[in-house]
C-alpha cells in the first residue's frame, strides 16, 4: 500500500505534461488567430504575464477602477502569452453588447464549457434559442407578484437573525455592545431564506444540513484564491479537452465543485419529483421549484419542455446566482452605513416612521409597496448597488466582426480621440460593471464616494439617452436578455433585511475592510485575508428616544 503514491507520480507527470502540450499549441494557435485591438490603450504589459500580476497582487476590481481613470471608459487589458482582451464601461457599447446585439456575444467557449461542466445546462450556460427557452420557462417563476409573496418568508428568515443578534448583545461583556461578523450571520439567515422561497422546505432537516455544508461558506470553497490565474489559463485550452480535465485534476477547489454539482443534483432530483407528483395530485405551492415545474408541464410549454437534467441545473444556479450575491451585496450596504452614521440615521428615522404609518393602518409589518414607497431606502439600495455589484464584470466574445459605438471618446495609441472601435470577431469582451457603475462620466466626480443623495438632485445625470441596467440605469443585474431574472426577488429580499436591522440596531465599522475578488467580490479585513470573506461589525442597540 506504501507504494500507491510513488506509482501515481508517473501518471500526475504524464498528465502534468499533456496539460502543458495542449497549452501550447492553443498558445501558438490563439497567437496566430489573436484579433488585433492593439491601438487601444491599456496598461503596459509583461512579456509573458500581461496584466495579470497586477490583478492578482490587488483587487481585480481596484485595479481595473484605477485603469479606467488612465485610460477611459474603454481599455485594453493583456492577460497570458499576448491574449488582448477590450474592457468596456462605456453605456451606449454596453447598451449594444447587452440589449442590441445580446446574441451576437456568447461567453467564450472555455468558460462557458467550465460553468457547464460545473453547475450543468443551466439558464447561466445557455445561449440563442435555448436561452430563450430557458429564460420564457423560468420567468414566470420571477413575476412581481410572485416575488412579493416571499416577502414573509424573508422577514421570518430575517426576524430570527435579528434575535440571535439581539441576545449576542445582551451576553456581551458590556451588555451594550458587541463585535459580530454579518457576513457569515447573513450567509446562514439568506440561505434559510433561499431554501424557504425556492424548495418550501426549513434547514431543520438533513437536506437542509447537506445544504448548509455546501453554501455555508461557498466562495472560499469554491473559488480559488489565484483565479484570476485559471480564468487566463483557460483562454489557451481547447474547448474540447476542459469537460475532461474539470473531471480529474486534483484540485481543492474544482473537487468542491464536482461534489456540489453531485449533490444539489441529488436534492434537487428528488425535490423535482416531489413537486411534480404534488402538482398531478392538484396540490399547488407558490415556492419557485413548484412554480417552474408547473410551467414547464403546461400545455403552452410543450415544445419547450426542459428535461430533468435541465431543471436539477436551475436549482444549482438559483443558489449560486442568488445565494452569495445577495449576502455580498447586504454585507457591504451594512458596512458602509456603519461607516456613515448620519446616512444610517436618516434611514432609521424613515424606517420607523413608515413601520408607524403602517401599524396605524392596522397592519403588523411593512407591505413590499410600503418599502417602495419609502424613497430613501430605495435611494441608499440603489447607491449600495452602485457601488458593491456582487459580480464586478463578465466575459463575453464578439460572434462577429463588429463597431462598437461610444457614449465617451477615448484616446488611441497614436493619440487619436475616437467615438467607434472596429472589434474583430473572436475578440473577448468584460463587460465591467463595476467600472461602469463608478464612470465620472456618468456619476460625476465623486462616483467613488457613497452619496445616496445624488438620486434626489434635479440634475440626475445617469438619466442619459442610452440606459443600461434593469433598475436606476446601474448594470449590477446586467441588462437585456441577459439581465439577472431574480432581480425583483433579491431587490425584496435585500430591503427586507435592511430594514429589520437598522430598526433594531445601531452599526460601527471596526477594522479596515477591502473589497477582493475576480468575479464575485467579497470583503476581507486587512492583515486578516487566510481568514477569507468576513465583515466584523459592532452592533449595539438603536436607541429609541
Amino acid at each position: 500500500m506504501a507504494r500507491a503514491p510513488l506509482e501515481a507520480a508517473p501518471a500526475m507527470d504524464t498528465l502534468a505534461y499533456l496539460i502543458a502540450s495542449v497549452i501550447l499549441v492553443g498558445t501558438l494557435y490563439r497567437w496566430i488567430r489573436r484579433p488585433s485591438i492593439s491601438h487601444i490603450r491599456g496598461p503596459r504589459p509583461e512579456l509573458f504575464f500581461g496584466n495579470i500580476r497586477d490583478i492578482i497582487k490587488r483587487s481585480n476590481v481596484e485595479v481595473m477602477l484605477e485603469w479606467q481613470e488612465e485610460f477611459g471608459s474603454v481599455f485594453r487589458f493583456q492577460s497570458l502569452f499576448g491574449s488582448k482582451k477590450l474592457i468596456v464601461a462605456d453605456p451606449r457599447a454596453l447598451h449594444y453588447i447587452l440589449n442590441t446585439a445580446a446574441y451576437e456575444f456568447p461567453k467564450p467557449g472555455p468558460f462557458r464549457a467550465v460553468l457547464r461542466a460545473l453547475s450543468g445546462p443551466n439558464l447561466v450556460v445557455a445561449e440563442g434559442d435555448d436561452h430563450k427557452k430557458h429564460r420564457r420557462l423560468m420567468a414566470p417563476a420571477f413575476g412581481a407578484r410572485e416575488t412579493k409573496a416571499y416577502l414573509s418568508i424573508f422577514k421570518s428568515c430575517a426576524d430570527k437573525m435579528v434575535a440571535k443578534w439581539q441576545d449576542a448583545v445582551v451576553h456581551s461583556d458590556d451588555k451594550e455592545s458587541t463585535v459580530m461578523d454579518v457576513h457569515h450571520s447573513l450567509l446562514q439567515a439568506t440561505l434559510e431564506a433561499l431554501c424557504e422561497a425556492t424548495f418550501d422546505f426549513q434547514m431543520d432537516n438533513k437536506r437542509g444540513d447537506d445544504l448548509r455544508k455546501l453554501y455555508g461558506n461557498f466562495n472560499n470553497d469554491a473559488f480559488p484564491p489565484n483565479g484570476a490565474i485559471f480564468s487566463a489559463l483557460l483562454d489557451w485550452i481547447p474547448v474540447w479537452i476542459i469537460t475532461p480535465l474539470l473531471r480529474i485534476l486534483p484540485v481543492k477547489n474544482l473537487a468542491f465543485m464536482r461534489k456540489h454539482k453531485r449533490q444539489t443534483y441529488e436534492i434537487a432530483t428528488e425535490i423535482v419529483a416531489e413537486k411534480a407528483h404534488a402538482l398531478s395530485e392538484g396540490i399547488e405551492s407558490r415556492d419557485l421549484c413548484s412554480l417552474l415545474v408547473k410551467a414547464n408541464a403546461s400545455e403552452e410549454a410543450k415544445n419547450l419542455r426542459l428535461t430533468l437534467d435541465e431543471l436539477c441545473a436551475q436549482s444549482s444556479v438559483v443558489f449560486i446566482a442568488g445565494h452569495d450575491t445577495t449576502t455580498v451585496t447586504l454585507t457591504f450596504g451594512l458596512w458602509q452605513l456603519a461607516r456613515h452614521t448620519d446616512v444610517q440615521t436618516r434611514l432609521r428615522n424613515e424606517v420607523r416612521t413608515s413601520l408607524a404609518s403602517a401599524r396605524a393602518r392596522g397592519k403588523a409589518d411593512l407591505s413590499a409597496e410600503d418599502m417602495e414607497g419609502m424613497s430613501y431606502l430605495q435611494v441608499v439600495m440603489k447607491e449600495i448597488l452602485r457601488l458593491h455589484p456582487a459580480v464586478a464584470q463578465i466575459a463575453r466574445s464578439a460572434g462577429k466582426d463588429c463597431v462598437l459605438h461610444l457614449s465617451y471618446p477615448i484616446k488611441t495609441a497614436s493619440g487619436e480621440l475616437i467615438k467607434q472601435i472596429a472589434v474583430p470577431k473572436g475578440t473577448e469582451i468584460v463587460v465591467a460593471m463595476a467600472c461602469y457603475n463608478r464612470n465620472k462620466n456618468i456619476w460625476g466626480e465623486d462616483a467613488h464616494k457613497f452619496r445616496p443623495d445624488r438620486w434626489l438632485t434635479e440634475e440626475q445625470p445617469w438619466k442619459s439617452e442610452t440606459s443600461v441596467g434593469v433598475i436606476g440605469n446601474l448594470a449590477s443585474f446586467l441588462s437585456g436578455t441577459r439581465s439577472c431574472l431574480g432581480w425583483k426577488f433579491a431587490m425584496i429580499e435585500m430591503q427586507c433585511f435592511l430594514v429589520e436591522i437598522i430598526d433594531q440596531f445601531e452599526l460601527r465599522a471596526t477594522k479596515n475592510i477591502r473589497p477582493w475578488g475576480d468575479n464575485l467580490t467579497y470583503p476581507l479585513v486587512d492583515g486578516e485575508e487566510e481568514k477569507g470573506a468576513q465583515m466584523p461589525l459592532r452592533i449595539s442597540m438603536a436607541s429609541r428616544d
